[in-house]
């Protein structure tokens, strides 16, 4: 939850900055100001938080080893962990589509060009998503996952009716279809390979997990905005639309498949 409610927290400042500075400066600088006192306030707590690590366990800094470690996913999570990337990089491609070009819609849909509109769509979708999660973390993994790549679907067909029939009520429905759709699927996603990967390499499955939701939220956002300059948005996203809903599908059998022969976690 805390990977959606920063940002939406950021961008709100940001937006209600940009939308109500006097000047063009302030509006620059002033949320890197605001974040760099986030910084320290966040350094100052941590300081205050218990150690977690047990006394025994504990080596001196200079014994410590700071190299880079590489991946490594277990040869029999693999397939496990190829599902849950596909579906994360979904969520947060469909996160990266709301980040990007948001306000763009906005503007589609709404024929305005005022920030504040624009970035508040945003912020609806990153609070939907997070609110989503905070009132379903009790939910199981399987169905998480089936409801949030069923709501990819009609989300997206909503948004692209939308463009077209230039509804602000059919847009606002969209975005929170969507953004519920992001907490679901990102949720189930993670809570997936905490439950197949075994203890000793949880942090480097979930590390990778991570890896690919950022692969996902922005070389597909990449791709469209390279499309909309050569034909369009509209057509842009009505391709990105449709590789959105296929992936989706393919996803949602292939979940009914894998839960018919049942999940189990690996040893220890």
């Amino acid at each position: 939850m805390a990977t959606l409610a920063s940002p939406a927290v950021g961008l709100l400042a940001a937006t209600m900055i940009v939308y109500f500075a006097h000047s063009t400066a302030v509006a620059v600088t002033l949320p890197f100001i605001l974040q760099i006192a986030g910084i320290i306030v966040g350094i100052m707590l941590m300081m205050t938080v218990r150690e977690t690590i047990l006394p025994e366990n504990k080596v001196r800094w200079r014994d410590a080893s700071f190299a880079p470690q590489g991946l490594h996913i277990p040869a029999g999570i693999r397939s496990g962990f190829l599902f849950a990337a596909l579906i994360g990089v979904l969520a947060w491609a469909n996160t990266g589509l709301w980040l990007s070009l948001g306000p763009s819609l906005v503007y589609e849909v709404l024929g305005s060009h005022n920030r504040l509109l624009g970035g508040l769509m945003v912020v609806a979708f990153l609070t939907t998503a997070g609110v989503v999660q905070l009132f379903t973390r009790g939910m199981e993994f399987p169905r998480a996952i089936t409801l949030g790549l069923a709501l990819v679907i009609p989300s997206i067909v909503i948004v692209n009716v939308m463009l077209v029939w230039h509804s602000a009520i059919g847009l606002a429905v969209g975005v929170a279809l969507a953004g519920a759709s992001q907490g679901l699927s990102w949720m189930g996603c993670s809570q997936l390979i905490n439950h197949i990967a075994p203890s000793r390499y949880r942090a480097s499955v979930v590390s990778a997990l991570y890896i690919c939701g950022y692969f996902g939220s922005s070389i597909p956002v990449i791709a469209t905005g390279a499309a909309a300059d050569a034909i369009g948005l509209f057509p842009a996203l009505l391709l990105l639309s449709a590789l959105f809903v296929g992936l989706a599908i393919y996803l949602i059998i292939t979940n009914v498949r894998i839960n018919r022969a049942g999940f189990a976690p690996p040893a220890a």
